[in-house]
């Protein structure tokens, strides 16, 4: 990185004491599209950078990943809204929300809006979101509440959290360990050949998700109503592929005999 005088001193790198206070916006844009963090931000217009970065506010970003965020729109007006302190109004799971944002959060690959809703810190999926308003009326930011959010990264989803227990064999079983892909994870029982933890959520799709990619070096052991909806899931989608491979085999039949 030529661009960013970078020093090490005892393993630990940092901005060289040089270059404090002269480095611009293009040098930070710079850097973000170097570690490949530029495309978590729907801008990276000087004043979006401001906002986000400006040491005298709260964070409103946390657990960031290097991934995509779905709709950018949607991330954009959310976090001008936190920012500016405004109440926002939308629809969730067909109910109108009235809520107090306060901070943006990436979970099992999941972005989250946390705030307050009828006096209690809820969160909502940002994909389950919709018929977003934001109100001009702002709200009065509560310190207790960011720091109630912010030392409660793990359980922040909901009040209403569930156990899910998990089986990894020795293929998966390292990564999780290594990575703490489950933060909150507690070990049942461990062997040479398999993994069994708990771990709380309050989103379904947490766990489907991340199972659905390690088959099959991972299953569900509880709840019963998951191991359900993931074979229902499973099922489906062989289906899906039964049918789309018997009309390819019955396209090849038509062709190879001359009906058009």
């Amino acid at each position: 990185m030529q661009f960013l005088p970078i020093s090490c001193q005892e393993g630990i790198y940092h901005l060289s004491s040089c270059a404090l206070g002269k480095m611009s916006f293009s040098h930070l844009r710079e850097f973000l599209e170097f570690c490949g963090l530029g495309r978590l931000f729907p801008s990276l217009k000087n004043q979006d950078l401001i906002e986000l970065f400006c040491c005298f506010k709260d964070s409103i970003l946390m657990n960031v990943p290097s991934q995509n965020i779905s709709d950018k729109k949607l991330f954009d007006q959310l976090n001008h809204a936190i920012l500016k302190r405004q109440k926002i109004k939308f629809f969730y799971h067909q109910k109108s929300r009235n809520v107090n944002g306060y901070k943006l959060i990436n979970h099992l690959g999941i972005w989250y809006l946390v705030g307050i809703e009828k006096g209690e810190i809820k969160s909502f999926a940002l994909e389950k979101i919709k018929s977003l308003t934001i109100q001009k009326e702002e709200f009065e930011f509560n310190q207790d509440v960011m720091l109630q959010i912010n030392q409660n990264q793990i359980n922040f989803l909901s009040l209403k959290s569930f156990e899910v227990v998990l089986k990894l064999d020795s293929c998966a079983m390292d990564y999780f360990l290594s990575r703490k892909i489950l933060q909150n994870q507690k070990i049942i029982s461990q062997d040479q050949e398999n993994l069994v933890i708990s771990t709380q959520v309050s989103y379904e799709e947490e766990i489907l998700r991340l199972v659905q990619q390690w088959i099959p070096h991972i299953q569900i052991l509880s709840p019963q109503s998951m191991i359900e909806k993931l074979t229902h899931r499973i099922q489906s989608y062989l289906h899906q592929l039964s049918l789309e491979k018997d009309q390819i085999s019955a396209d090849i039949t038509c062709h190879e005999g001359g009906i058009v």
